[in-house]
Order: structure tokens, then C-alpha cells, then sequence
């Protein structure tokens, strides 16, 4: 074993004994064991590259939130001007979220199948022209096609960049990296809300809040051009030259020389399908992990929307100082600055909530913060239920606001981390199309219901909770401190090291670092 490895954790060979090795990477003709990607980024560790990743990323999520939030803001104002009937405004949010989720499931499969950084680029194209249709667009069915292809872009995109994350992170800091990929994500809605305090109100004032959302989208296109493909879709895809290359390209851009005998040789390829998701060995976690992405989305898209219409109901008891729409020239009930102000607090309130769920992520395991998350907001969704004065609502929505977005951290940590490279972004696109779906079905519910009878509203907000924390007693897989895997048979270990050669990785000693 090359010396550098020990020296470099403060251990002699002498001092490290015999490992035992995976069946994985147990060697068959009497050559040294498979050096898997993992161990080579483990080796390299975190750095400057990493922080790069994650910025972008970030943007990625930023660009999602944004368009969540954008189409929140401006639905009143559409519907006075072209006069749409409660069924047709409905039906904006639900036919963006709708693209959204068929684009999860085309883009999962197609980023397995011919890169991460390629298709990223194809979806920002498809999301930058949509998005000038719908700036541009004269009566409604113009628009709700454009903003349809638009969320089909952005959902092509999204779980493309998590576990583009993952792919590029050491074991240790992967939730520290979904928290920044989250929070930068948070800063759209709140990029959103704050453009609308400008902009809402003024002639075409939905227009500009359309293309100023559209200027983070150009900037990181612009971006995606000078980023690189994942060296685990390399690896999959037997091009190993090409994995070598970006490998040491991280390796160098975090000051770190890697050695010629920390390279990883390529693995067979192989061709994952749907069905292979909810198949064994993943049948239990994916019907799980279905069961959190849906529930979430329902509710967290719910409340976005249910925000308006529950502070009309709780302030109808308060002066006029507090009034929430008001009527314009046209006869049409429009938005006040205090409904964006609403807006912006409330989707100000998810970033502390985003750090709160990591830390319970990474401290406490997957498994336990899935259960707490989930049946907390069932205590909550009651409490909101039969809640009668103001100030309690808010403060209950505030709770509610936190906890889902310590609960985005969790699904998109955990998600990434159960699947081997080949069926990566196959699965997360497919369990994303389900997050669409729900929130396709919770933005339509919410805003189709008559505002006023938010009882029912929040009864499904408990109906999906119950059953997403029963379901999530029965996780069995507690991925925290696992590697990430590059093919099915790989077993999975606990890395505790960075910097670590693999056979220090695959025993989990702890490095010179973390000795001193």
C-alpha cells in the first residue's frame, strides 16, 4: 500500500491492521480491490470545487422556488385580466406543477442515460424560451401552455442537480450541502416576494415579475456552460478516461495531489428502468420515500398558496389596517403589498427551518427525523385546524413553514443516498414526479376550495401526514455516514475519515484530524 496514504492520516502500515474486504470489491484474479469513486472523493475531501457545486446548484433550486412562489403572486392579477372563471385560475399552478412532474420523469431517466451536465443545460434552454412566451403572452391558453413547458424544464432539472450534489460530496458534508443547495433555494421565494413589492401593482406588473424571475435562470445557463459532468456517470457509462480527468481536476482545484493508485476503474454498464425503483432491494424505502415526497409537496405547496386566503379569514376580526385585497378599477379583487409581505415572511420563515432540519438530519439520522418531522406537523395541522383567534394561526403557521423545511433537507439527503450511480437521477426524477404531482394536487385544491372553508383544506394536510409518519416507522435503511454506491452489488460502509485511503474508509478509522 503506497505510504502517502497512511502518512497523510498520521498512521504507519504497522499501525492498521488486516481489513475485510466487501464482496464487491473483493478481488477475483488476485489484483488489488476496486477503488470505488466514493473513496476517491473521500480521499480528496471537501473544498473549493465542492463550494462551487453547491452554489450552482443552489441555483438550480433558487430557479425552482422562484417559480413556485411568482405564479402565487401573480394568479389574482391574470385572472382580472382576462376575466377567468375559479376553475380556470386554478388551473395555472396545476398545469405548471403538472409539466413539473412529467418533466421529474422524463429527466431522471434521460440524465442516467446521457449525462447530468447536458441535460441541465437542454432544460434551462427549454425553461429560458418558455418563459419569454409566457412574458410576452396575450390570452390564457398561450400562458398556461408556456408556464407548463416551463415547469417541464425546471423538474428536468431539479433532482438532476441533488444528487449532482451528492455525486460530488464527501460523505460528511452531504447534508451540509443540501442545506446550502435548500436555503440558496429559500432565497428565490424570497427574491420573488421582494420583486412583487416593486413591481405588483404597476401597469403589466405581472410581466415584470415574470422577467426579472427570469434573470437568474439566463445567469446560470450562462453558468451550467463551465460546470462538469458527474465522474460517477462516467464511471457507469465506462468512460473511465473522461471520471480520471474530472477527478483530478477536483483533486487540484482543492489543493489535494492524487496519486495514480487512487484512480477508480470503471464498473459494467448497466440500464435501470422504472420498475426497477420499487423493486428488491429498494421495494420498502421507495414506497417510503413516495409516500414523503408526496405528502410534502401537497402541503408545503398548500400552505403557499393558503397563506392569502387564511389571513383574509383571521384578519376579517381587525381593523381595516390589515386588509388583504382590495378592489380594483376593473371590479377585480386583487393583492395588497400586505399579501406579499406574507409572502416574504413566511418563505423567510423555511431557512431557519432548513438549518434545523440538517442539523436533526445529520445528528440525529434520517430515520428519527422523518418520524418527529411528520408527526409534529399532524399535532400542528390539528392545532390549525380548530384554532379560532389570530395570533395563534400565525404562530402555528410559523411552526408548520419551519418543520417543512427541515423536511425538504431530509428527503433530498436521503433520497440520493439509495440508489447506485446507474439509477441515480432515475429514481430521484420518478419519486420527483410524485412531489409534482402533489404539489399539482395541493395548489389546485387549495385554490379551488372556497377560501373560506379552510377545514376541509387542512383535513387533507392531515390526512397525508398520518399516513406518510405511519409509513415512515417502517424505514429500515439508515444511510447516514453510508457511501454513496457505483452499482447495485457494491456494499455499502461507514466512512468517518477524509483523507483516508480506501482500506482506513472501509474500516472506519478516524483520521489524524479528528485524533488530535
Amino acid at each position: 500500500m503506497n505510504w502517502k496514504f497512511w502518512k497523510k492520516n498520521g498512521q504507519t502500515p504497522e499501525e492498521v491492521t488486516p481489513i475485510v474486504q466487501s464482496p464487491s470489491n473483493q478481488p477475483s484474479n488476485g489484483d488489488e480491490p476496486r477503488i470505488t469513486t466514493s473513496e476517491v472523493i473521500q480521499y480528496i475531501g471537501n473544498g473549493r470545487y465542492q463550494v462551487f457545486v453547491n452554489i450552482l446548484m443552489g441555483m438550480i433550486s433558487f430557479a425552482d422556488v422562484a417559480e413556485i412562489y411568482v405564479t402565487a403572486i401573480i394568479i389574482l392579477d391574470l385572472a382580472c385580466e382576462w376575466n377567468l372563471t375559479a376553475l380556470q385560475k386554478a388551473l395555472i399552478p396545476a398545469a405548471v406543477l403538472t409539466g413539473a412532474a412529467i418533466g421529474s420523469f422524463v429527466g431522471g431517466k434521460v440524465a442516467d442515460s446521457f449525462g447530468r451536465k447536458s441535460i441541465l443545460i437542454a432544460a434551462y434552454y427549454l425553461i429560458t424560451v418558455a418563459s419569454i412566451v409566457s412574458i410576452t403572452a396575450t390570452n390564457y391558453y398561450v400562458y398556461i401552455a408556456s408556464r407548463a413547458f416551463c415547469g417541464f424544464g425546471i423538474s428536468v432539472s431539479y433532482p438532476i442537480s441533488a444528487c449532482y450534489i451528492h455525486e460530488f460530496s464527501v460523505v460528511n458534508h452531504r447534508t451540509t450541502g443540501v442545506v446550502q443547495y435548500q436555503t440558496i433555494g429559500a432565497l428565490g421565494g424570497v427574491y420573488a416576494c421582494v420583486v412583487s413589492l416593486f413591481v405588483m401593482g404597476l401597469d403589466n406588473g405581472w410581466r415584470w415579475e415574470l422577467t426579472l424571475v427570469l434573470v437568474p435562470v439566463v445567469v446560470t445557463l450562462i453558468v451550467l456552460h463551465f460546470s462538469d459532468e458527474s465522474p460517477r456517470y462516467y464511471l457507469a457509462s465506462c468512460q473511465q478516461e473522461k471520471a480520471v480527468e474530472i477527478l483530478r481536476k477536483i483533486a487540484s482545484t482543492n489543493g489535494v495531489e492524487l496519486p495514480d493508485t487512487m484512480l477508480p476503474t470503471a464498473v459494467e454498464p448497466q440500464s435501470t428502468s422504472y420498475m426497477e425503483v420499487y423493486q428488491e432491494p429498494h421495494t420498502r424505502m421507495s414506497v417510503i420515500m413516495t409516500f414523503l415526497h408526496f405528502s410534502w409537496a401537497w402541503c408545503y405547496t398548500g400552505i403557499c398558496y393558503f397563506i392569502p386566503d387564511a389571513f383574509t379569514y383571521a384578519y376579517c376580526y381587525l381593523s381595516n389596517f390589515f386588509q388583504s385585497t382590495y378592489i380594483s378599477d376593473e371590479g377585480c379583487i386583487l393583492y395588497t403589498r400586505s399579501e406579499y409581505l406574507f409572502y416574504l415572511v413566511i418563505v423567510t420563515i423555511f431557512i431557519p427551518g432548513i438549518f434545523i432540519g440538517g442539523f436533526s438530519t445529520e445528528y440525529f439520522g434520517r430515520k428519527p427525523t422523518a418520524i418527529w418531522s411528520n408527526w409534529a406537523l399532524v399535532g400542528l395541522y390539528i392545532l390549525l385546524l380548530i384554532c379560532v383567534h389570530w395570533t395563534i394561526t400565525l404562530f402555528i403557521l410559523v411552526l408548520c413553514c419551519l418543520i417543512l423545511g427541515g423536511l425538504t433537507v431530509l428527503i433530498w439527503t436521503m433520497g440520493p443516498e439509495l440508489y447506485p450511480s446507474h439509477m441515480r437521477t432515475t429514481s430521484n426524477g420518478l419519486l420527483n414526479t410524485f412531489n409534482r404531482l402533489g404539489a399539482a394536487g395541493g395548489a389546485f385544491f387549495t385554490e379551488y376550495v372556497d377560501p373560506y372553508n379552510m377545514y376541509l383544506v387542512i383535513g387533507t394536510y392531515i390526512f397525508f401526514e398520518i399516513i406518510t409518519g405511519v409509513a415512515c416507522l417502517f424505514i429500515n435503511v439508515e444511510t447516514k455516514g453510508l457511501h454513496l454506491k457505483d452499482t447495485e452489488k457494491e456494499e455499502t460502509h461507514v466512512v468517518k475519515s477524509n483523507g483516508a485511503s480506501p482500506e482506513q474508509q472501509r474500516r472506519g478509522d478516524e483520521s489524524a484530524d479528528d485524533k488530535k
